[in-house]
């Protein structure tokens, strides 16, 4: 990175305390060290969690049902062992390095097996602390693959021993009627719809947060 570059980032870290940094190219195909990079992050500094959300920056998030889920399960007492999103099943690499999906074309020598191991869509994923220390773990050992979701929630979860939760609750709605209603707004985890994520919190607000307010602990 060129040092202007670099002085930038420095005065953002200075102004906002926003900024985590490791040493490798921000580039599309480094998505997995990234997310590894986060996990080894949060499970290092923040030592008070229980529960770490991984969510895209396109993605609205309803975030009362979201601690409605959390706090049902700790209800039930899991609070450990628990890698929650959509889950994805029985999907196959990308073969066509050609087609209209060739972002994410893989070779045989790339990745060999003609199914991904289980994983998570990366949109909406939620571990407990205890999930995320054992697959940052588990990635020290492991030959790099660059399909973040797969590697990190396939590969390296099934490498921990790590099983995955499906939530009771939709993950994933895009382009979302905005004639919600409290049954609408008990229905979904997140929407991912980035053009639309300032009506949706604008009209959701509006009908739902006025006098709304979310007390105890800190869970993320």
């Amino acid at each position: 990175v060129n040092r202007r570059m670099n002085a930038n980032i420095l005065k953002e870290s200075q102004k906002h305390h926003d900024i985590i940094q490791e040493d490798f190219i921000d580039a599309y195909r480094n998505l997995s060290y990234k997310g590894v990079m986060g996990l080894k992050w949060a499970t290092s500094f923040c030592e008070n969690v229980t529960f770490i959300l991984n969510i895209d920056d396109d993605v609205f998030l309803n975030l009362p049902n979201v601690v409605e889920v959390i706090q049902n399960m700790q209800l039930r007492g899991i609070q450990q062992n628990l890698l929650l999103c959509n889950l994805m099943s029985n999907t196959p690499p990308i073969r066509d390095p050609t087609g209209e999906l060739s972002k994410w074309y893989v070779s045989r020598k790339e990745f060999k097996p003609d199914i991904y191991p289980d994983y998570c869509s990366g949109m909406f994923i939620l571990y407990s602390k205890d999930v995320a220390a054992s697959i940052y773990k588990a990635s020290l050992d492991e030959p790099f693959f660059w399909v973040d979701d797969v590697y990190i929630t396939g590969i390296l979860a099934a490498k921990a021993g790590i099983d995955h939760t499906v939530p009771n609750k939709t993950i994933g709605m895009e382009n979302y009627d905005f004639n919600l209603d409290k049954s609408d707004m008990n229905k979904f985890l997140s929407v991912a719809n980035v053009n639309d994520m300032y009506a949706y919190w604008g009209k959701f607000k509006k009908q739902f947060y006025s006098n709304v307010k979310i007390k105890g602990k800190m869970l993320f």
